[in-house]
């Protein structure tokens, strides 16, 4: 963020606050009471005051949206990235088998259980 953009345009920086506003009410309650909050919080602090008093349903609405993505795209960043380590521990452990490795050995290496390294084979995760 530019803070001195920022600090030189006041609808961004009153933007901004609401966000700010309605990430630190959503730590305590669900996405619509943040949002209903901050709304408050902004037109009684004259805050976007005006925009949000005439417009404060489509705001409502868009905001519930925007923030209900933002959460989804992150859950699916976190699945991503956990389907890429178990990718790259099939592939590990792959390598591992073809070099003749321990089930033993292999699992203090990965540092997962000898269970897990079967469960791996007898699923053909690593199969040929």
């Amino acid at each position: 963020m530019n803070y001195t953009i920022k600090e030189h345009c006041k609808k961004l920086k009153d933007y901004c606050t609401y966000v700010e506003k309605i990430r630190e009410y959503k730590r305590d309650m669900s996405i619509g009471e943040a949002v209903e909050n901050a709304i408050d919080y902004c037109i009684s602090n004259d805050i976007l005051k005006d925009f949000l008093r005439d417009q404060r349903a489509e705001v409502t609405y868009m905001s519930i949206f925007e923030f209900n993505e933002e959460e989804e795209m992150e859950k699916y960043k976190r699945a991503e990235r956990e389907v890429g380590r178990e990718e790259e521990r099939a592939l590990i452990i792959k390598n591992l088998l073809k070099k003749e490795y321990a089930i033993e050995e292999i699992s203090d290496i990965v540092g997962i259980s000898q269970d897990e390294i079967k469960e791996y084979v007898d699923l053909e995760i690593i199969g040929e």
